[in-house]
């Protein structure tokens, strides 16, 4: 079959309706040779063909590569304006059409658009003017215009564009913002035309350095002008990044002085203030100064300052002498004035301030007067304590003259104190007091208290320091004086190391109390008790007389039942009172001494005479049964007073008290008495004690003990051993437990809570003891109140069926979680995978809607579902069929997984599984989950047991 081959697009010229030069080459020796060749073009297929638009070419070409091709070209008119086109060459044989390679051109536009770019203004750190214009709008005219931007040159639209609206010829800017300081950037005007985008030619600028980064410089006001010197001032607030490089001042008499007229270079770098003194300049002409930088070659300026030097004159002299009678606050202060000056000074006085050179800016205190000699003023108010400097001044001239400086130190502030009367005055102890009403300059650094028995007391002798530094009242209480003795006392401050005193106060301590003390009453029985005191104190003077009071109300005193007892000193003393008390009488008492005509009492000590014990005794049980036994007492002593109360106590560990299981019998007297007690647990051991209350205490009988019967009810369960699994695409991981080799039978149902829930059994559904309970909630096998235990997430109360049974067994059990029934209905740790819990034939092992005859059947009748690897462990029996079986897990959407899980936390429905016996095949397999609200009761739902080994 021929060949052929399109020549490269780069030899087509074009126009805006035309297209010439098209190459192409064919194979000459071609079999069967062709008998049309030419090229096939479109515009909307980049894979033309001859179906789109195709153009032959006529004639015999010579060839253009040795024996084997000939070329032949074209041109093609008719075409759009600004479009491209696709095309190849093709070739026409018997045997079919032959296409070279594929190329493509664009036609021109009949009219373009001219944009120029002008130059950047407005040039900012971070931001620029851009400036276009459009000489020709171009024909179609352009839809859009503006600028593009970037960092590298031959920016396009495609980088940063910025569209200005707007249409036809003429200008056009933006304003461009958010630049970088300190960078070149390049530009270009552009349009679209057609589709197409037309450039401008490309500017470039380079933004400004940012205003912080711009040096900045203020030229302060010229001082110590002179007739030919002055000291020029400035203020360097910004170094400039880059920091610049030079600085210095340049002044001339005309304004607006530069660095190409007087200039002065200062050394330094860094911001702040800087100076220049000693420019010789004419006298009495005025001056313009400017501070400059040199800064990344530009030098800027800062703002000009004008000053006239003085004419010629003799300054005037003054000598700061010192200071005299300096005091803590006030000094005199003299100067000398050696010559007047030329003109006379028109001031004088003295400045002065707490730290070295002083000026008139500072303190200034004007002295009156004029000429030469001496003056003086005496400054007040000053700080005490404190080192002042001062120099003597004059205004000469329009400027100050300083004298030579001089320092003094003013003198210390004496704190004053004041020893205030002395309070809570005992036999051994005092509290002084004193105050300060000045801390002194500088402050003091002790103070305290100094006391003697002698007229003039001194840190010398008995010396108390108390801590503070603060002005105001302190006070210390002061121990360990003598009993009925004169003292003196005086505050004190020490300042700089002088000691300063307050007033001398006298006071005498008190005499020393006689101290009794009640001790505890011992021996006390029914009517009798030994009375206990102590004399710790014999005081001064030493009492006369001890002894006890007592009665039936607080605070006894000798006024009522009075007993002296014989001896004096110190030491303990006891009267035994063997008569005359009541029983089971509260009493107080107190000890006392007799001292001085005052009567001194002791604490207050509280008894209670014995009372005569009620006698109790605890019987054997009788009655046991699986959950109940009748308790049994006797009275056997009243006691006195008679007792109040009794009854029995119980529990499961020995030695049961009122605090653990009580049961009040009502009843009094003597004889015996009983209570028939339920609610046990069933092959459990009790402790019980008989008690009787008297005065508010408890009396108890003797223990006794007894085991309520073995109630044989238990199911019949199969041990599943745990593993870690994936069911229902969940990972679970279980522990080994115990499950229901059968569904909870109606007969097991009735021995434990002795009546139907809801609607009870019928023949319609099933019913006999082997049949399975059905028409039971949730609630009713978990229970709502009373006393309760928690399994797997599930709290299981005293009115429900498990704690019912827990009550008869000893074994707290539950219902399984959703993982724990489906791990078993799969065959435990073996994962037998049938389809039906135990077979992949449904009617093995399961009652379902097409075998059951519309009803329950008894359980067990069904082959059984083996639990364990190999098929070696234990059985259950229809956990598919028969009925539904509830879970402990309120129902989430997805299979719940982790160790041991127990499903969603909270919810509205609770899961049960396994199929019934009105289900369909497809509602019997082990993974079928199921939902209902938890009082949901149906003939078709039951339940099955678990608990943990």
């Amino acid at each position: 079959m021929p060949v052929c081959q399109t020549y490269p697009s780069d030899d087509v010229a074009t126009g805006s309706t035309y297209a010439t030069g098209l190459k192409a080459a064919v194979n000459v020796f071609g079999n069967p040779a062709y008998i049309e060749k030419g090229f096939c073009y479109s515009a909307t297929n980049y894979l033309p063909t001859v179906a789109d638009t195709k153009y032959m070419v006529g004639g015999n070409f010579a060839n253009c590569l040795t024996g084997a091709l000939e070329c032949y070209n074209t041109s093609i008119y008719g075409l759009t304006p600004n479009t491209t086109y696709y095309y190849r060459a093709y070739i026409l044989s018997e045997t079919g059409i032959s296409y070279g390679n594929i190329y493509y051109f664009t036609t021109t536009i009949d009219d373009p658009a001219v944009v120029t770019t002008a130059d950047v203004s407005n040039i900012t750190a971070t931001g620029a003017t851009l400036n276009g214009a459009i000489v020709i709008e171009g024909n179609p005219a352009y839809t859009e215009k503006g600028f593009c931007y970037n960092m590298s040159p031959d920016p396009t639209i495609y980088m940063n564009k910025k569209e200005v609206i707007g249409e036809g010829t003429g200008s056009f800017s933006y304003q461009l913002t958010e630049l970088s300081p300190r960078s070149k950037y390049y530009v270009r005007a552009y349009a679209i035309q057609n589709g197409n985008t037309i450039y401008g030619n490309e500017v470039d600028f380079i933004t400004t350095a940012p205003l912080s980064d711009v040096a900045e410089v203020t030229t302060s006001a010229v001082t110590n002008i002179a007739a030919s010197t002055a000291t020029f001032n400035a203020i360097i607030t910004n170094e400039g990044n880059p920091a610049y490089t030079e600085k210095g001042f340049c002044y001339d008499t005309d304004p607006n002085p530069t660095t190409s007229h007087y200039r002065q270079q200062v050394s330094g770098s860094g911001t702040g203030a800087y100076s220049y003194s000693g420019a010789y300049l004419t006298a009495n002409t005025k001056y313009y100064v400017r501070a400059y930088l040199r800064q990344n070659g530009n030098t800027i300026y800062g703002n000009q300052v004008e000053f006239t030097t003085a004419a010629y004159t003799a300054a005037a002299e003054v000598t700061t002498s010192g200071a005299a009678d300096i005091t803590a606050t006030e000094a005199t202060l003299t100067g000398q004035i050696s010559y007047e000056g030329i003109p006379a000074y028109t001031e004088r006085g003295f400045c002065y301030a707490t730290s070295p050179n002083p000026t008139t800016a500072n303190n200034k205190s004007e002295v009156s007067g004029s000429g030469s000699g001496s003056y003086f003023y005496t400054v007040t108010g000053l700080a005490p304590n404190t080192k002042y400097y001062v120099k003597t001044y004059l205004i000469w001239n329009g400027n100050t003259v300083y004298g030579n400086e001089v320092e003094f130190t003013t003198a210390v502030l004496v704190p004053e104190i004041y020893t205030s009367q002395v309070t809570n005055i005992t036999a051994t102890a005092v509290t002084l007091n004193a105050r300060i009403s000045n801390v002194g300059v500088p402050a003091y650094t002790e103070r305290g208290f100094c006391y003697n028995i002698d007229f003039t007391p001194t840190i010398s002798t008995n010396k108390i320091e108390v801590s503070g530094n603060e002005s105001g009242a302190y006070a210390y209480q002061l121990t360990g004086l003598t009993a009925n003795t004169s003292y003196y006392v005086s505050a004190y401050v020490i300042q700089e190391g002088i000691v300063y005193y307050g007033q001398i106060r006298q006071f005498k301590t008190a005499a020393i109390p006689a101290v009794v003390t009640t001790d505890a009453v011992t021996n006390i029985t029914y009517v009798g008790a030994t009375f206990n005191g102590t004399v710790s104190v014999e005081g001064t003077p030493p009492y006369t007389e001890r002894g006890f009071c007592y009665k039936t109300s607080p605070n006894p005193t000798v006024a009522n039942n009075q007993i002296k007892v014989n001896g004096s000193g110190t030491g303990a003393y006891s009267y035994n009172n063997t008569v005359g008390l009541s029983a089971n009488q509260t009493y107080y008492l107190r000890a006392y001494v007799y001292q001085d005509g005052v009567y001194i009492y002791g604490n207050e000590v509280e008894f209670t005479t014995g009372a005569i014990p009620v006698g109790i005794s605890t019987n054997a049980a009788t009655n046991i049964t699986y959950t109940g036994a009748t308790l049994n007492a006797a009275i056997n002593n009243l006691g006195t007073p008679a007792y109040t109360e009794r009854g029995f106590c119980y529990g499961t560990s020995q030695h049961p008290t009122t605090s653990n299981n009580k049961i009040a019998v009502t009843g009094s007297g003597l004889g015996a008495y009983s209570y028939n007690l339920t609610g046990l647990m069933t092959g459990t051991k009790y402790y019980v004690r008989a008690y009787a209350i008297q005065n508010g205490a408890p009396t108890y009988g003797e223990e006794i003990s007894f085991t309520t019967a073995v109630y044989n009810i238990e199911p019949e369960m199969a041990y599943v051993i745990g593993g870690t699994v994936t069911m229902n695409d969940a990972t679970v991981a279980l522990a080994d437990f115990r499950i229901g080799k059968y569904e909870v039978t109606q007969k097991l149902w009735w021995e434990v809570m002795g009546s139907w829930s809801g609607t009870a059994p019928s023949s319609a559904y099933g019913v006999g003891d082997d049949y399975p309970m059905y028409n039971v909630s949730w609630t009713d096998i978990v229970g709502t109140t009373g006393a309760s235990y928690t399994e797997r997430g599930v709290t299981y109360y005293a009115d429900g069926f498990c704690y019912k049974l827990y009550q008869l067994t000893g074994k707290k059990y539950r219902l399984p979680t959703e993982a724990e029934w489906q791990y078993a209905a799969n065959g435990g740790d073996a994962l037998h995978n049938y389809t039906y819990s135990g077979s992949n034939t449904i009617g093995d092992v399961a009652w379902y809607n097409l075998n059951s005859s519309s009803k329950t059947h008894p359980v067990g009748t069904k082959a059984t579902n083996l639990i364990g690897i190999y098929g070696l462990g234990d059985q259950t029996y229809d956990m598919s069929g028969n009925v539904y079986e509830w879970c402990g897990d309120w129902y989430g959407s997805s299979f719940p997984s982790g160790a041991n899980p127990t499903g969603a936390t909270s919810g509205t429905y609770h899961v049960y599984r396994g199929g019934g016996w009105d289900s369909s095949a497809a509602n019997c397999t082990v993974s079928n989950r199921s939902y209902a609200t938890p009082g949901t009761r149906n003939n078709n739902l039951g339940f099955r047991l678990v608990y943990n080994p």
